[in-house]
């Protein structure tokens, strides 16, 4: 199943930046610890550096369906849709973010 992804400029240096959401299993088949959701910075030369790590969105697991770039402290926090739960990441303005959900 297809999941989703957001365009937004986490690091506050005018390139967009990508946030894929992965899905995870469907219940009753076997996971695939490869399949997580990644934050790509833009380098602004045209490619992208997985941050994913050095951001704290690498702990996202789960069935997620879907992001958005949502700004409700004019800091591009996200909005992040799963199954079973959603959660909201704050950023912290240093390149990491918190979940606050």
């Amino acid at each position: 199943m297809g999941a989703g992804g957001a365009f937004f400029d986490y690091d506050n240096d005018d390139n967009l930046d990508l946030f894929l959401v992965n899905s995870g299993p469907i219940h009753g088949t076997a996971a695939n610890t490869s399949d997580k959701s990644a934050l790509y910075r833009n380098n602004g030369d045209g490619t992208f550096t997985n941050v994913t790590e050095q951001s704290h969105l690498d702990t996202l697991n789960g069935y997620n369906h879907g992001v958005v770039a949502a700004d409700y402290d004019n800091d591009n926090d996200l909005y992040i849709t799963s199954l079973g739960s959603n959660h909201l990441y704050q950023n912290n303005g240093d390149g990491t973010f918190t979940d606050i959900t």
